[in-house]
């Protein structure tokens, strides 16, 4: 009698703490989102966070294993979004807890992972998408290609190859895109960089038109 209630005993703390897991994953994204609802701020940051926002709420009891939520979540970071994708991106579904919950169906856990596979597919579009939008927002366009090389090679290639081959394939290179979230993260830095290059740009186009 002690060893069953020993063992309804764990897996009810299992549920318990998946589901507050869960709670605080979408709190933890929740509360990136209203940051930036605060400072009035819109552009790539938000319309990331809104992606995975939307596909987290509609996957029921979707919980990121321990590791992986530590380092979306609870260390220094600007973007929880950001480093959300990042793992999708360079881990894929390993990210997430797969295993069935104590007491629901197959169907139910069968459902959960085929929306989490979703996700996965959506993954590399989201990152694009963001990518273009980070693009657009940089004074001088050809900066990248100095500050961020792998960046600009992986951009280049989505753009003529998209149609040709399945998206995945151009990230199948984790370590890159590792170093790319990597400075992706300071990336306020770099469009400060890359406004002085402008400035500098405009100063001398002015100077030499004066001449």
């Amino acid at each position: 009698m002690k060893f069953l209630f020993a063992i309804l005993t764990f897996f009810t703390l299992l549920v318990t703490a998946n589901a507050q897991q869960n709670e605080t994953l979408l709190t933890c994204l929740g509360q990136e989102e209203w940051k930036y609802h605060q400072s009035q701020s819109s552009g790539p940051y938000y319309n990331l966070n809104q992606s995975l926002l939307n596909h987290l709420s509609s996957i029921q009891d979707v919980t990121l294993k321990n590791d992986i939520f530590k380092f979306v979540c609870q260390e220094n970071s600007s973007s929880p979004s950001l480093r959300l994708l990042s793992s999708i991106l360079s881990k894929g579904t390993k990210v997430f807890n797969l295993q069935s919950r104590a007491g629901e169906t197959q169907s139910f856990s069968e459902m959960r992972l085929s929306s989490i596979k979703a996700l996965e597919a959506e993954a590399p579009h989201l990152f694009f998408s963001f990518l273009a939008q980070l693009q657009a927002l940089v004074p001088y366009p050809h900066c990248f290609k100095t500050k961020m090389p792998e960046l600009d090679t992986l951009m280049t290639n989505f753009l003529y190859l998209e149609e040709d081959v399945d998206v995945s394939i151009l990230l199948k290179d984790k370590e890159k895109i590792t170093r790319i979230f990597t400075r992706l993260e300071s990336f306020p830095e770099i469009k400060k960089e890359c406004a002085k290059i402008q400035e500098q740009l405009d100063s001398k186009k002015n100077f030499n038109t004066r001449s």
